[in-house]
């Protein structure tokens, strides 16, 4: 049989391919020892000595053991390998079949066969390992789930030809991701701080993208996201036109309000996707320790030099001090009689912070006495901040 029929079967369903098979009862249990399993020569060898001597419910079972473990050593490298957002997917999908009460770990075959279907998992891995996974990525695992049920729960009896489907159908597999041993990391297949199959500086003193030219992508490394890259002045200038042209019909004001709103949303949005990022990445932070890794983040970026000078008082329930951006991008090569457009970033911070603070309402005030653009010899902006009054 080519490797092209064996590789297919799986499916079109193994049943499905079968005259009806007289059912008879062996009861053969076994248990699962996930640290006790390594998939090497020996264990495909004993296999297939199984297989050569008729014991073919010892070959599905066995299969299936190695099966389960496999895709659940991919569910732990994808977990934390993969970019924070479909770490976020494959998180709620976790959630929703261990119905919030235990996780992959404690999955049975039948449901890491669900959570792989649900999060659509191996297509994700293939895109981020820069892998072919070939049939391997449309192929359905629930007839193998059923057979096996069926022979342990049942004491069903299967032929050779459906353990010779599923033995080399597990081949497959393991020779397409690439690994052998199940304590050792899946390494090529899985690579680590990888974006598109490209190579992550490891230099903490550079900060850099991932240009991806074929497609006309720029990747941050820092959570997977798609960027653009912009002249300062040109973005300024969008800023420029839409606070001049509300102004046409309004006030001053209005545009003001306008984009601090523009702002404000913009901010709670990457409040929220920081969160989870923390979250998915099972990282515990205080309060202040968020604020400073999101001034981390987007200084990194190019928006200035972002400095937190916020002091929180969990005893008296307070928030002052400041947040102090030097040279804001907002304030780029302006003067006085340019509009403020910098109410986006003000209403930016204010969304971030409210954000990481847990949904609490904060306002914050420009010192324009220190102003940049009423100083050109000013390079920082203040926002003092508290608690927004109702």
């Amino acid at each position: 049989m080519s490797n092209t029929i064996v590789t297919l079967m799986p499916f079109l369903g193994i049943r499905a391919l079968m005259p009806n098979i007289k059912k008879t009862i062996r009861g053969l249990q076994f248990v699962l020892n996930e640290h006790a399993i390594n998939i090497t020569p020996d264990k495909l060898s004993f296999i297939q000595k199984s297989l050569d001597m008729g014991e073919y419910d010892v070959v599905i079972k066995e299969c299936s053991t190695l099966f389960e473990v496999s895709l659940k050593k991919i569910f732990k490298e994808a977990i934390i390998s993969l970019p924070f957002n479909e770490r976020t997917e494959l998180q709620d999908c976790e959630k929703k079949i261990g119905k919030n009460t235990k996780g992959v770990q404690d999955f049975s075959f039948g449901e890491v066969v669900g959570l792989f279907r649900e999060s659509k998992l191996m297509s994700k891995w293939a895109k981020h390992s820069s892998r072919d996974l070939g049939l391997l990525n449309t192929l359905d695992f629930a007839p193998i789930v059923k057979l096996r049920n069926e022979l342990i729960h049942e004491g069903l009896k299967c032929s050779r030809f459906e353990a010779e489907l599923v033995y080399n159908f597990l081949r497959n597999l393991l020779a397409t991701i690439g690994y052998a041993d199940l304590n050792s990391p899946i390494g090529s297949s899985m690579p680590k701080n990888n974006i598109e199959g490209l190579k992550v500086n490891k230099n903490e003193n550079v900060k850099i993208f991932n240009c991806l030219s074929d497609r006309g992508l720029i990747v941050n490394p820092s959570d997977g996201s798609r960027n653009i890259s912009l002249k300062v002045d040109t973005l300024n200038k969008i800023f420029d036109i839409i606070y001049n042209e509300i102004t046409q019909i309004s006030s001053n004001q209005v545009a003001q309000n306008i984009l601090w709103k523009a702002g404000c949303e913009s901010g709670k949005s990457f409040g929220t996707v920081m969160n989870k990022k923390w979250e998915v990445e099972c990282e515990i932070h205080t309060i202040n320790e968020k604020i400073d890794k999101w001034c981390e983040f987007d200084s990194d970026v190019g928006w200035g030099k972002f400095i937190n000078d916020i002091k929180i008082d969990h005893d008296l329930g307070e928030v002052s001090g400041s947040l102090v951006i030097s040279e804001n991008f907002q304030n780029n090569n302006r003067g006085k009689k340019d509009p403020l457009i910098c109410f986006f970033i003000k209403g930016y911070c204010e969304g971030v912070i409210e954000e990481l603070l847990g949904g609490l309402k904060v306002e914050t005030n420009c010192d324009m006495e220190v102003c940049p653009q009423n100083n050109v010899f000013k390079k920082k902006c203040i926002l003092s901040i508290g608690i927004k009054e109702d």
